[in-house]
């Protein structure tokens, strides 16, 4: 694979049904610009590859063997990707996968529109981190995670400077996934909405929100891929946000939503 200098990550543990043919479309769309592939958690080992796609269309993960590697946050026990490590699956694969840039979707996004015009809809941005509902602490301090960011002795910040995410959707630049993993070296923790833009962040690079209405998206963005409302619970009404909440019926043209279960 070398495509190019981004690579577009379909994260999941499941393989059949809409979410594969959601792969197929993108791959579909993407494959003469943008390098593709499944990023399969396979700590159940269970992998059965379908008929329909090459087994060089996968990259595997065990969550045992990350916390062997990182120190994964062990918000709940047992250790789990999820909630609070999702990050750490491609963290590992940019180990030996060295792109510029990496785009990381969920099994259960979906978007209405061209894949490969929403890529390369971005590709002139240089911001670090592309995401989506990018707030600080002030926006809305009744957040559950807040309180989960650690922080090494002697590294203080500044609760104005805690930034929060969501991430079912996201680009990452490789100089991101260098400063995440000396982090985690360092100490730095938490559920990783929290300890991934605040850590980039910090150490100053540029962060960006894909659409919605908040401080981090560009004027011209505006809910232009996705709306939802993060004074809320669960994120609605709107077309991303977090289950038990459903994103709204209507399936607008070139919108994201999630989570399609």
């Amino acid at each position: 694979m070398k495509n190019g200098d981004t690579c577009v990550i379909w994260q999941t543990h499941r393989l059949d049904g809409e979410s594969l043919e959601e792969y197929q479309r993108l791959e579909n769309d993407c494959r003469d610009k943008f390098d593709t592939l499944v990023l399969y958690d396979n700590s159940r080992r269970d992998f059965a590859p379908p008929a329909s796609l090459p087994t060089t269309d996968f990259a595997m993960f065990d969550v045992n063997e990350l916390n062997k590697k990182y120190k994964l946050n062990h918000i709940r026990v047992p250790v789990s990707i999820t909630p609070g490590n999702t990050i750490f699956p491609l963290l590992d694969f940019a180990q030996t996968h060295h792109y510029s840039f990496y785009w990381l979707i969920e099994y259960d996004v979906r978007y209405t529109g061209s894949w490969r015009e929403f890529f390369s809809y971005f590709c002139s941005s240089k911001s670090d981190l592309l995401g989506t509902t990018l707030y600080r602490h002030k926006f809305r301090p009744s957040w559950c995670w807040w309180n989960s960011l650690k922080t090494p002795r002697f590294s203080i910040v500044r609760q104005k400077n805690w930034i929060r995410g969501l991430f079912p959707v996201m680009r990452i630049s490789a100089r991101g996934l260098q400063v995440l993993q000396k982090a985690n070296r360092k100490g730095w923790g938490g559920h990783y909405e929290v300890f991934l833009p605040t850590v980039l962040y910090h150490n100053g690079l540029m962060l960006e929100d894909l659409g919605g209405d908040g401080e981090f998206v560009k004027e011209q963005n505006k809910n232009k891929f996705y709306t939802n409302t993060p004074l809320v619970d669960g994120l609605g009404p709107g077309t991303f946000v977090c289950p038990p909440t459903e994103p709204v019926a209507d399936r607008l043209p070139n919108k994201l939503y999630h989570a399609i279960k």
